[in-house]
């Protein structure tokens, strides 16, 4: 079910105070939180449950949520 039109698009707390602080780089925990036009070119560090996946973001990414580039399972391997 898609988030109610009425609320806005949301953007975790730690993402409020980057926009503040205008740091080079930041650690999410968010995966939730949708990407703004004023993160472009900025490296971003997104949790995937066991470590923190580095992403640099781009034009396309805008609108979109970190959560889609940090993925979560492996890909399954299977001996030959």
């Amino acid at each position: 079910m898609a988030r109610s039109k009425w609320k806005f698009s949301y953007i975790g707390k730690e993402l409020v105070d980057f926009n503040k602080n205008n740091t080079k780089q930041l650690q999410i925990y968010s995966r939730n939180s949708v990407i703004l036009n004023d993160y472009i070119d900025k490296v971003f560090y997104i949790h995937n449950g066991k470590g923190f996946y580095k992403l640099i973001v781009s034009k396309e990414m805008v609108g979109h949520k970190f959560g889609q580039y940090a993925f979560t399972k492996k890909k399954p391997v299977f001996k030959k």
